[in-house]
C-alpha cells in the first residue's frame, strides 16, 4: 500500500517535532519546500511566498518555546494545538463558497 502522507501532513509533523525538540529548530528551507508542494496539491494558498512562510513558521515554533517557558502554567500540548490552528488558517486557501 502506498504512503498517503501529504505535504500538509509533513508540515504539521514538522511543527510537532520542532515543539517536541526545541533544541533542533525547524529548517525554514524545508518548510518552504513543503509549502510549495502544498501549493501544488491545492492545500496551501498559492498567493503566499514559500520562503517567507518558511521563515515565519520557523519563528513561530521558536515563539511557542518562549511562551511555554515564560508561562510554565500553560500546557504545551494546548499551545501546540493553537499554533496548528494559526498555521492552518494562515496557509489554507480562501474558500470561495463562504461569505
Amino acid at each position: 500500500m502506498a504512503d498517503a502522507t501529504t505535504s500538509w501532513d509533513e508540515l504539521l509533523d514538522a511543527l510537532d517535532h520542532a515543539v517536541a525538540a526545541p533544541d533542533r529548530p525547524v529548517d525554514p528551507a524545508e518548510i518552504a519546500r513543503l509549502v510549495r508542494q502544498g501549493m501544488d496539491e491545492g492545500s496551501v494558498d498559492r498567493e503566499l511566498d514559500p520562503e517567507a512562510c518558511g521563515r515565519w513558521i520557523a519563528a513561530l515554533t521558536r515563539t511557542h518555546a518562549a511562551v511555554v517557558a515564560e508561562h510554565p502554567d500553560l500546557d504545551s500540548d494546548t499551545e501546540l494545538a493553537l499554533l496548528r490552528v494559526v498555521v492552518t488558517r494562515w496557509l489554507h486557501p480562501r474558500r470561495l463558497d463562504r461569505d
